[in-house]
């Protein structure tokens, strides 16, 4: 019988929009849940921010003995213009999304815009995080 393996992901904004009031704050959601080893499972990138904000610029790092990016979505995206498109990495012991993009005029002011849905899969046991290491 298959062993359930728990994937908590949680997101830690290690540099976030300047502190002001009005900054965007970055998360992901669902931000966890329990999955089957070899389960692939999708969560997705959002902004909320109560100021017009026009760029994002973001590098999430998460752990490959645990989690591996099978896609990184565009599709219903808030973001207008790539400047770098969503790209991805499951090399080294931590494997990294990186994407930069523009929202046109008037900007994005709200909450949950989207910014790219991700496609994981379950690759081992544990309590992995994705922590935002850019933004």
């Amino acid at each position: 019988m298959a062993k359930l393996y728990t994937i908590a992901l949680i997101i830690f904004l290690a540099s976030a929009a300047p502190a002001t009031a009005g900054a965007a704050e970055i998360y992901i959601s669902p931000p966890l849940g329990s999955h089957y080893k070899g389960e692939n499972f999708e969560v997705n990138l959002l902004v909320n921010s109560d100021v017009a904000i026009n760029a994002v610029s973001v590098v999430l790092n998460f752990p490959t003995q645990n989690l591996k990016v099978l896609d990184v979505s565009k599709k219903n995206s808030d973001l207008n213009f790539w400047v770098e498109e969503p790209s991805f990495s499951n090399t080294g012991t931590l494997g990294n999304i990186r994407l930069e993009g523009v929202i046109l005029n008037p900007g994005f002011t709200g909450t949950g815009g989207r910014i790219v849905s991700v496609t994981f899969q379950a690759v081992g046991e544990g309590r992995p995080s994705i922590n935002v290491s850019q933004s």
